[in-house]
């Protein structure tokens, strides 16, 4: 027994007509005849009755009916899982420091959920990223403003704010609210190394505004920096995740209002290899932050 016999079954039992239910099954009249005589000679009774102007089912077949459709109901939930599950692997870019702007707790989940698949993290600079997904080396890569998207799908998955560690002596620590970008213009900046992908999205922050900073210093220690800043040396951009680890009293946090959104996006090559395995990540993610949003620090932000 076939299970595609079962769906001519299904179909016959339906229109009550040989034409008619083979057209719509994209069979031969002669064919779907064949399927349903195998049928009666494997269960030993017939299951229709031939008429003039079609068949009528015979009360064993009404009987067989429910199971019959309940095994194809079946077999069309299990071909759904297996158009929609990832493939054994996924290869997932991630530019120098984006770690501190998303975290990783919703890739713990997604292999917490599919144990089955392996997940290889590869960071790196945002071109070297870029290349990774135009040569097929990356399936998948979260990027921020601004990059290329040049024969890239990509959506947004999650938003991120950013904020500014000021020391208290600084006259922008004393004013109320979120502090308007462009009140950046001309103040000392504390900023990572250039390849920091978060730095690129200050600077392109920054060409929106028509602003021009002071780089004070670049540090790849900027937590441990900010927490032991006795005096007024700078200004620290911060994501969320960075300030909710600041613990100096001498500053002061405040919501930057960014003339473009922190928005985070998943990505992939049009024409990448992996894309089932892509589009099921890509289906977690928007699931994961639609319950799960970058959580936001709390001062300043009305």
């Amino acid at each position: 027994m076939q299970i595609r016999t079962l769906y001519s079954l299904l179909k016959l039992y339906e229109v009550q007509n040989v034409s008619k239910a083979s057209e719509q099954l994209f069979l031969t009249q002669q064919g779907l005849s064949r399927q349903i005589k195998s049928l009666e000679q494997e269960f030993g009774v017939p299951l229709f009755v031939r008429k003039k102007d079609g068949v009528i089912p015979t009360e064993l077949c009404c009987q067989l009916i429910p199971q019959i459709r309940t095994i194809c109901e079946a077999h069309t939930a299990a071909l759904r899982i297996v158009e929609q599950a990832p493939g054994a692997g996924l290869r997932i870019g991630f530019p120098y420091g984006l770690a501190n702007g998303i975290g990783n707790q919703f890739l713990v989940e997604y292999l917490n959920a599919y144990p089955q698949i392996s997940i290889e993290l590869q960071e790196a600079r945002m071109e070297a990223c870029q290349e990774g997904l135009a040569s097929g080396r990356l399936d998948l890569a979260i990027f921020i403003e601004p990059f290329d998207k040049t024969d890239l799908l990509y959506e947004p998955i999650a938003a991120d704010q950013m904020y500014a560690a000021i020391h208290r002596s600084n006259p922008l620590a004393a004013e109320p609210g979120p502090l308007p970008f462009a009140q950046l213009d001309g103040q000392k900046i504390i900023t990572s190394p250039q390849e920091n992908v978060l730095v690129r999205f200050f600077d392109y922050c920054c060409t929106l505004a028509h602003i021009q900073v002071q780089r004070l210093m670049f540090s790849s220690y900027a937590i441990d920096f900010l927490n032991s800043m006795s005096r007024d040396i700078g200004i620290e951009p911060l994501t969320s995740a960075m300030a909710f680890r600041i613990t100096n009293p001498e500053l002061r946090i405040r919501r930057l209002v960014l003339p473009v959104p922190g928005q985070l996006y998943l990505c992939r090559a049009k024409n990448g290899p992996n894309q089932k395995a892509a589009r099921h990540f890509a289906a977690f993610c928007r699931d994961y932050f639609a319950r799960e949003p970058v959580p936001r620090f709390g001062a300043d932000e009305d």
